[in-house]
């Protein structure tokens, strides 16, 4: 798991080992946890075998996000 606000207060000991408790309130969907597995790749190095919807969405947003990147340095619209 990967938090975007990792402190002692996120942690606690019990009998059955470490447990993580940060509650952030969010929903677990499909994209956020092909978000965590996509962030633990590019940081950690731990490779997602992964390929499922969410995995898909966020790959197919991020080429869609490039793109039109793109174009606006392309046009002008935008500085490299």
């Amino acid at each position: 798991m990967v938090s975007g606000d990792p402190h002692k207060g996120n942690f606690i000991v019990s009998e059955k080992g470490l447990r993580l408790i940060d509650l952030s309130g969010k929903k677990t969907t499909a994209v956020l946890k092909a978000k965590d597995r996509i962030d633990l790749e590019r940081h950690y190095n731990i490779k997602n075998e992964l390929k499922d919807f969410g995995y898909t969405y966020l790959i197919f947003k991020k080429k869609i996000k490039k793109a039109i990147r793109d174009v606006k340095v392309k046009l002008g619209l935008k500085s490299k």
